[in-house]
């Protein structure tokens, strides 16, 4: 075969190259190189130092540290002399020790453009879980959380409280005072935020009223946000607790018409806003947009007016007006940041945020995040960064170390008193063992069949309620079940309701939530009422009311003079529960649901405490757990189990709080042959078990002082500065 002239011509020059033998490198001038190279390189990155500085790197490390937290088995890693993989190396400290601890700036005011923000998750993705970034420098989570972070705790600790402020018309208590003191020094510390996750009942409203007093004078006014049946109680909370002119004034804010000049102009120290009110107006605006659209391409549609909002102002913005403080109770409500209330509360823009909670973690470890959305100075500003640090790869469980990481995290922002600071009166629980009929029985256990199968290899769901896709045929069965153990009644008109059901996709996340599981229409409510009425044998064909209508009549014969609550996630059981009672007892009892007007509820607090006391009052699990204080009862009755023990400890404190004077009896049912009773009690103790072992630490009393578990597989490097915010604008 004959070359073309270009191959020839290409042939011809490759016979012409030739080797020059003095530029091929030998293997002397590569040995040179090479230490050129690693000269000035720190041993422990797969580099061999000299024999001074690798005897002083092999002397630091030391076995891991265990921690008090006890593992399951198959947590518990096994090894024959190897280094643990889950250890941290001193590498880690060595390498980045002895950078400078640059400040973590404030959140920039100018939102980034989705791109910026998603190029930022990739670049923190590529870190290990034993790093942080503190504006752009990796750092050793051991560094971050070491010597300067627990300096800052031991000065949280150890603020002097407050002094009774003047002219008020409460005695503060000692553990009080020395909260109220220890708020005030974090939300002017770099985290501009407090969390105060005392126990229900012990006054939290009061001491965020103390801290709002403490800035007076401070321009702008401070915001508290709660759910709107508790608005009320903090007005007249805040307009009584001084002597008329030597306090603070509050307004109701709940007109939208007004705007926030009118608002500014009125002079007041506190504006007190339901959630869905600030979140209503946020989306004014938004609003606005489509609706000048519609006019401009519809000459009949309505001129829209240009919206005007109440709670905030650019004017306010540019000469620093913004809230001073935002007060959050309740704050378990919006500890998801991507619910909308959740995002209209961060576009307040508040220089200083209180969080309050009796029950931080109110479902599960992860809900932390959505708290630390509203502080600012850390790293940990979206929930990959926080579930990277603090998560197991891949999954949203944690261990027993990164655990004891999070709670130091968390020391230096977050004070827990325990109910016991108040030595209250002995409460003591008891079970109540019955069995369902063998009718309800078998329907129950076929819906725990489904339930079960639908969980196969998805232990997330089964804990956290998972996401809409995964849990919500799971958490179909397991609601049907529960409705079938309760009365079976209830499961034959939820299944013909089933079909015709809408609301699927949220109602799995209600069972977390404390809301209203079985809501409905109000022609569907009054069917479902003339049912009940109507039907024969009500009590003796449910297991679980038979048992409710015994213990009843045991309590109301052995405890004449007290008076009982009884508890349940179901109105409809609830229902047939007052059924039974007017049937058997001729007894009307009271009732506080999500059927009950928010401007009648005040009165039915008040008649309860003027009732007689075998007139008991039911409460569903919503309702209940949120700005009600009971103490005239001693008697409590949960007529099922739940999936949320922190919704539950909630509904028990509005009895065992403050102001309760006698010993308090707790009545828990349990259907021996329920599968649904034991499969919520496991999952509910699952969840319990790692919420405990994290706020073991955060739960001390004002004269304690912090205690610091042993989160350090290594000593930490020398001492490293704190990190620092811009100072606030006063």
């Amino acid at each position: 075969m004959s070359l073309s002239k270009k191959q020839k011509a290409l042939l011809k020059q490759i016979e012409e190259i030739t080797i020059n033998a003095a530029g091929i490198l030998t293997l002397e001038k590569v040995e040179e190189t090479s230490k050129l190279f690693v000269k000035d390189l720190r041993p422990g990155r797969g580099l061999i130092g000299t024999k001074e500085e690798e005897e002083t790197f092999g002397a630091r490390k030391i076995p891991s540290a265990k921690l008090p937290t006890e593992q399951s088995s198959s947590q518990v890693a096994h090894n024959d002399g190897e280094e643990d993989e889950d250890a941290v190396s001193d590498i880690d400290n060595v390498e980045q020790g002895h950078r400078p601890y640059k400040p973590n700036r404030p959140p920039s005011s100018v939102e980034s453009e989705g791109e910026e923000i998603e190029e930022e998750e990739e670049e923190t993705a590529r870190f290990d879980d034993k790093h942080v970034l503190v504006n752009g420098i990796v750092f050793g989570l051991w560094d971050y959380l070491g010597f300067g972070y627990m300096d800052h705790i031991m000065e949280l600790y150890g603020v002097e409280p407050i002094q009774q402020p003047p002219n008020m018309n409460i005695v503060l208590h000692d553990y009080q005072r020395k909260i109220v003191a220890q708020t005030l020094f974090s939300l002017n510390s770099p985290f501009r935020g407090f969390m105060n996750g005392s126990a229900m009942g012990l006054g939290k409203t009061i001491e965020a009223i103390v801290t709002m007093y403490h800035m007076k004078d401070e321009p702008g006014m401070s915001y508290v946000v709660c759910p709107a049946a508790l608005c009320p109680q903090w007005v007249k909370a805040i307009n009584s607790s001084w002597k008329e002119g030597h306090g603070l004034t509050a307004f109701h804010l709940h007109d939208s018409s007004l705007t926030a000049h009118d608002v500014q102009g009125m002079g007041c120290h506190v504006l007190v806003m339901s959630y869905n009110f600030v979140e209503t107006n946020k989306r004014k605006p938004k609003n606005f947009a489509g609706d000048i659209a519609l006019y401009a391409n519809d000459g009949k549609a309505t001129r829209p007016k240009r919206p005007t909002t109440s709670i905030q102002s650019d004017m306010w913005h540019e000469i620093n007006l913004q809230p001073k403080l935002l007060v959050l109770d309740e704050a378990q409500m919006v500890n998801k940041p991507a619910l909308a209330w959740a995002r209209a509360l961060m576009a307040l823009k508040a220089k200083r945020v209180l969080v309050m909670s009796g029950t931080l973690p109110h479902n599960r470890w992860t809900d932390i995040f959505g708290y630390l959305n509203f502080l600012k100075g850390h790293p940990f500003n979206t929930q990959r960064e926080f579930l990277r640090v603090f998560g197991l790869p891949g999954e949203r469980n944690t261990s027993a170390r990164k655990l004891a990481c999070l709670s130091r995290f968390m020391q230096a922002f977050t004070i827990v008193h325990p109910s016991s600071i108040l030595n209250l009166p002995p409460m003591s629980s008891f079970r109540i063992s019955f069995n369902l009929h063998p009718q309800e029985a078998v329907a129950v256990k076929e819906f725990v069949f489904e339930y079960k199968k639908c969980a196969i290899g998805k232990p997330d769901v089964v804990i956290d309620g998972g996401d809409k896709e995964q849990g919500l045929g799971l958490f179909t069965y397991a609601i049907q079940a529960q409705v079938k153990a309760g009365h079976p009644m209830m499961g034959e008109y939820l299944a013909e309701r089933w079909q015709r059901l809408h609301h699927l996709e949220s109602l799995h996340f209600k069972v977390f939530s404390g809301e209203e599981l079985d809501d409905q229409k109000p022609e569907e409510r009054k069917d479902w009422l003339k049912r009940v009425k109507r039907r024969p044998n009500i009590v003796k064909e449910s297991g679980r009311l038979s048992k409710l209508m015994e213990l009843y009549r045991h309590l109301t014969i052995t405890y004449p003079e007290r008076k009982m609550v009884m508890f349940s996630c179901f109105l409809k059981f609830l229902d047939v529960v007052e059924e039974g009672l007017l049937r058997d007892y001729k007894i009307q009892p009271l009732r506080y649901d999500g059927t009950t007007p928010t401007d009648q509820r005040p009165k039915i607090e008040e008649a309860y405490g003027e009732s007689k006391s075998n007139v008991p009052l039911l409460m569903t699990a919503g309702s209940s757990s949120i700005g009600l204080n009971i103490t005239s009862a001693s008697i409590v009755i949960m007529c099922e189990p739940w999936w949320n023990r922190n919704l539950e400890k909630q509904a028990i404190a509005r009895v065992y709080r403050q102001g309760q004077q006698k010993n308090v009896l707790l009545y828990r049912f349990f259907g021996l042959n329920s599968e649904i009773d034991q499969e919520v009690l496991s999952v509910a103790e699952a969840k319990v078990a790692v919420n405990e072992d994290l706020m073991k630490v955060l739960i001390t009393k004002h004269n304690e002082q912090p205690k610091f578990d042993d989160i350090l597989t290594t000593p930490p490097v020398p001492h490293v500065e704190f990190p620092e915010t811009a100072p606030i604008r006063k």
